[in-house]
């Protein structure tokens, strides 16, 4: 019986490989561990306190989990949504980062107005014209691409446009840890783009510029 091949340095590669591999997934697993505490306990309190501190404004709120991060829905008083927020802690292998993700509605009249005033001149046609032809070849093409989606634009225009934004926590900085993270810095964050998004619904009620 023939004695059996010893084993080459390939096996050994082999072995470090899969013992890598275990290694990431158990950091992994560690890190889905370290997105939950920080929902528990900075990024849930946190949006807690800001719709406890909305309500004297006639404002009501729901916060809650879904789909992997922690959202604060923000409505007038008996009214429709005006802004949601939400914190995302991204697992990774390396790191747990933490965005955040928001969405308003956009001003139409804000937009209506804007057109009244006026739109920026467009650029200058070239000396054949083509830029003209450009437009009715595009206009043509997404024609015939709507007619085979069954007319799915003329249904997308009814429904309302939203803003969404997706970014790191403002005060994020690469050597930092998610452990790091306070209510005090997800607050001032949810405060900036709520004044933000509550800006731009009320651009209409200012004067604009001539």
């Amino acid at each position: 019986m023939e004695a059996p091949t010893p084993p080459g340095r390939w096996e050994a590669d082999l072995n470090g490989f899969f013992a890598t591999l275990a290694q990431e997934d158990q950091t992994f697993i560690d890190n889905l561990k370290r997105q939950t505490d920080f929902y528990h306990n900075t990024a849930r309190p946190a949006l807690e306190t800001a719709a406890a501190a909305l309500h004297p404004h006639a404002r009501t709120c729901e916060t809650g989990f879904d789909d992997g991060r922690v959202y604060l829905i923000v409505r007038h008083l008996e009214g429709p949504v005006e802004f949601q927020y939400a914190v995302v802690a991204e697992v990774r292998i390396e790191a747990v980062l933490p965005y955040v993700h928001c969405w308003f509605e956009e001003n139409k009249l804000a937009k209506a107005i804007a057109a009244e005033q006026g739109q920026p001149e467009a650029p200058p046609k070239d000396d054949k014209g083509g830029e003209k032809e450009d437009k009715g070849d595009d206009s043509k093409e997404e024609g015939d691409d709507d007619k085979a989606e069954g007319g799915d634009e003329k249904q997308d225009d009814k429904e309302p446009t939203r803003t969404k934004t997706i970014e790191l926590l403002s005060t994020w900085r690469d050597d930092r840890q998610l452990e790091s993270v306070t209510q005090e810095e997800i607050l001032t964050d949810f405060l900036n783009h709520y004044k933000e998004a509550v800006a731009q619904a009320r651009t209409h009620l200012h004067t604009t510029p001539r």
